[in-house]
């Protein structure tokens, strides 16, 4: 499993490993073929493109896949993980850019708003939430996962439930959908008797929603991201090839670091309080979506933030369900599933670019070809599964489907990690399961 790792006549190296004469388990190339691993790759896209359903991205495949049946070790299988949620990330939110909304075609799939609240929050929540978890033992880290996994399954089934009855509601009753459709600048006008300045108003609220790429919310969105990044690879790691230091060197150096990390955000994330909330008052003398409000009252806002805060601190914390608390969330929060998932897409591309930044920043386990592999089968996934998939979803208006794809993947990892765990166990003793593998380490996933 690991080329350090002592091996013997109580101790095995797993699969894909040999044990040489001095006792030391060697393990194969990575992408070294074999029945198995085919079948491991051939698996990969599928997950992948159908994760992607729910929000989910190439973190679902590390334990199940990577782990388990591949046998990597924690730094092959992160570093894998990353080129697959890099890769499948970033084509996924180019593609949501050119889909539209379900119920109103002329918005885009994208809830820009919530996205910008939720992208405040993600990086540096996620930096922090990777930056603790190098401190935890395996078994921790297992347990924690499965954990959530047992607390979250029942909650997405129910809500795959409840969208389906609200898709069914929806059919059988018009008001309930013209309530959720974006109307025209003529039809506010004469059913919601708007004046001159009010008209005003709503036409421009009106363009502004159905831009499919609003400049100022991404400028925001990535120029916090580019703060944060910068900042958390100035920061000192072993591995880092900016800051190479030891771990003695690098405790209170990463500490002031966070601190202004912190500080910087609290300004950002005030200065686009202020500036939205303005915006959503003067939607609330024209009347536009009354239904769509993210910056009032204040309260509404920060739960958003602390909702994108849980999902990229869990997502750093225990290496996955992030996009599973992202999707949670946004539903609960009143987007319908499709649109809550394009919405979680483009958050977790945020995720995405931070561990393809730490990845070329630091000394990688696997090489560059073994890299764009990776790469090459989340782009598979992308373009086979997820795009007639989402068109599928669209054309039969059943995107209540989504929460049981979810479902069902949690499954998978829940026998995925008790199964590692085991295995683990059995190969190198039950100690193992406790040691510490990083400390000080820059974000892997």
């Amino acid at each position: 499993m690991h080329p350090d790792t002592i091996c013997g006549k109580f101790i095995n190296c797993g699969p894909f490993t040999t044990c040489d004469s001095s006792f030391i388990c060697h393990r194969k190339p990575p992408l070294y073929a074999t029945p198995l691993s085919i079948f491991a790759f051939i698996l990969i896209p599928p997950i992948i493109g159908i994760g992607l359903f729910g929000g989910l991205g190439g973190g679902v495949v590390k334990r199940p896949i990577l782990e388990w049946m591949l046998n990597y070790d924690s730094a092959w299988s992160g570093n894998a993980t990353d080129a697959l949620i890099f890769a499948s990330a970033i084509l996924n939110v180019i593609i949501s850019l050119f889909q539209t909304h379900p119920e109103s075609p002329e918005r885009p799939m994208i809830n820009w708003e919530v996205s910008l609240i939720y992208g405040l929050a993600i990086p540096i929540s996620f930096n922090i939430g990777s930056s603790i978890s190098n401190f935890l033992p395996i078994l921790v880290q297992i347990v924690i996962q499965c954990l959530f996994y047992f607390i979250v399954g029942p909650i997405f089934f129910l809500m795959g439930m409840g969208e389906k009855e609200l898709e069914v509601q929806k059919e059988q009753n018009a008001e309930l959908l013209q309530a959720s459709q974006l109307m025209t600048v003529e039809q506010a006008k004469e059913f919601q008797h708007l004046e001159v300045e009010q008209t005003a108003l709503y036409r421009r609220f009106y363009d502004e929603s159905c831009v499919k790429f609003p400049i100022l919310i991404n400028i925001i969105v990535i120029g916090n991201y580019a703060i944060t990044e910068v900042l958390m690879l100035m920061r000192a790691s072993p591995n880092s090839i900016i800051f190479p230091n030891t771990v003695e060197e690098c405790g209170q150096w990463n500490l002031w670091f966070l601190v202004i990390m912190l500080c910087l955000n609290v300004v950002v994330v005030l200065s686009t309080f202020f500036i939205f909330r303005k915006n959503e008052l003067l939607k609330d003398q024209c009347k536009f979506q009354p239904r769509e409000r993210y910056f009032t009252p204040a309260s509404r806002f920060f739960k958003l933030y602390f909702a994108g805060f849980a999902a990229g601190f869990t997502g750093g914390f225990i290496g996955v369900a992030a996009g599973i608390i992202l999707v949670l969330t946004m539903i609960d929060f009143g987007l319908i599933a499709r649109v809550a998932v394009a919405s979680a897409n483009y958050c977790y591309a945020l995720i995405g670019l931070t561990l393809f930044s730490t990845l070329i920043s630091q000394t990688s386990a696997l090489g560059v070809s073994d890299e764009l592999f990776f790469g090459g089968l989340a782009l598979i996934g992308v373009v086979a599964f997820t795009v007639p998939g989402y068109q599928i979803l669209t054309k039969y208006n059943i995107g209540w489907v989504i929460c049981f794809f979810d479902f069902g993947l949690i499954l998978l990892n829940i026998a995925a990690n008790i199964g590692f765990g085991a295995e683990l166990a059995h190969n190198f003793g039950y100690n193992y399961l406790e040691k510490i593998t990083n400390t000080c380490e820059l974000p892997t996933s």
